[in-house]
This record gives C-alpha cells, structure tokens and sequence, in this order.
C-alpha cells in the first residue's frame, strides 16, 4: 500500500514538472492521473489497489462512530429516565 501511495506522489510531481506550474491545483490533478494509471496496472503491482483499503477503512470508521453514537444516545436514555426499573446484578451481589 505505501508502496503504491509513492509512486501515486511521484507521479502527480512528476506532472507538475511537465505542466512546469509548481501550485496544489496541479499536484492534485496529477494525483488523480496517478490514481487512474495505477488502477489500471494494479495487476503489475502484485498487491491490492491502496484505494480499496483505504475506502474499507472509512467504512471501518464510519460504522464505529455509528455505533459509539446510537449505543452513547442509547444509554443516556435509559439513565436519564424518571423511573429507572433496572437491578444491578454485580454490585447487588458484591454488597450484600
């Protein structure tokens, strides 16, 4: 994966070198033609596209803070209720 990432850089300054204009705009479009080229010889590179790991990871990060999320708004539903009806089944047992 990082191998694949540092070719994608070279090749994006590789373009802003034959654009010859040295700003982020070029360095981005040179990425993306990177990305492109890359996509396309990903059965020369011998591993897997970096960009598919990196979409499984946001995916991964995503569904994690949904999770954190909708348990956080959960919990605080139960414990902000008037009438809590739960009976705690450690501490009752530790205490008595």
């Amino acid at each position: 994966m990082a191998f694949q990432l540092i070719i994608n850089v070279i090749l994006a300054c590789l373009w802003m070198f034959l654009e010859s204009s040295f700003t982020f705009g070029t360095f981005i479009i040179g990425f993306v033609i990177g990305i492109v080229l890359l996509f396309f010889m990903r059965r020369f590179l011998g591993s897997t596209f970096y960009l598919f790991r990196l979409f499984a990871l946001i995916k991964l990060l995503y569904n994690f803070l949904h999770d954190l999320v909708v348990s956080t708004v959960h919990v605080s539903r139960i414990v902000l209720k008037k009438d809590m009806n739960i009976r705690p089944g450690i501490l009752d047992t530790i205490l008595c």
